[in-house]
């Protein structure tokens, strides 16, 4: 697998979140060592299967993605707050899809049959999904990256990234109560 930018920069990336979009699943969990570590189970996944990844912290993120898996490269790109145009944003906070009711019940159901997940998440749609610490974290912050056009001055969004995920409570600085 050639994430060529990750690798330069592992240090920068220690202990941060990722998700990586695979051709079967999306997988979330931490990236320690160097490795990467599932929140539903402590597994790595299959790299052959990847074609987005995504890992981030609050300051920058690292993106991996290709088209297919008949691709060999990955596009990367690192987005650093502050550095190589991307000095102008603005944040966004977005709802997790959370069904609270249906989680709970699935987690009842599981402990009573000794086969426990805790980290997993019921989604409204029927889906399910595993994040670390889960239980408070129902937002996702995500920064939306601005530039100029040179011709208009008009200001679009070139690009965007993950910056972590946040308590049911939070908002957005200078956002009222």
């Amino acid at each position: 697998m050639m994430l060529d930018k990750l690798i330069e920069n592992t240090a920068l990336f220690e202990g941060s979140d990722y998700i990586a979009v695979l051709s079967d699943r999306v997988d979330c969990g931490k990236y320690e060592n160097g490795i990467f570590v599932s929140a539903k189970d402590g597994s790595q996944f299959d790299h052959g299967k990847l074609l987005e990844l995504r890992v981030f912290n609050e300051e920058r993120e690292y993106r991996a993605f290709r088209d297919n898996l008949g691709e060999a490269g990955f596009f990367e790109r690192i987005a650093e707050d502050g550095k190589d145009g991307y000095d102008k944003a603005f944040d966004e906070l977005h709802y997790l899809d959370y069904d609270e009711v249906r989680t709970e019940e699935a987690r009842t159901k599981a402990n009573e049959q000794n086969n426990a997940e805790p980290n997993a998440v019921l989604t409204t749609g029927g889906g399910k999904f595993y994040l670390e610490g889960i239980a408070s974290k129902r937002k996702v912050l995500v920064r939306t990256y601005l530039k100029a056009d040179p011709t208009t001055g008009l200001e679009y969004a070139f690009d965007w990234r993950v910056v972590g995920y946040r308590d049911e409570g939070a908002r957005l600085p200078g956002e009222e109560e």
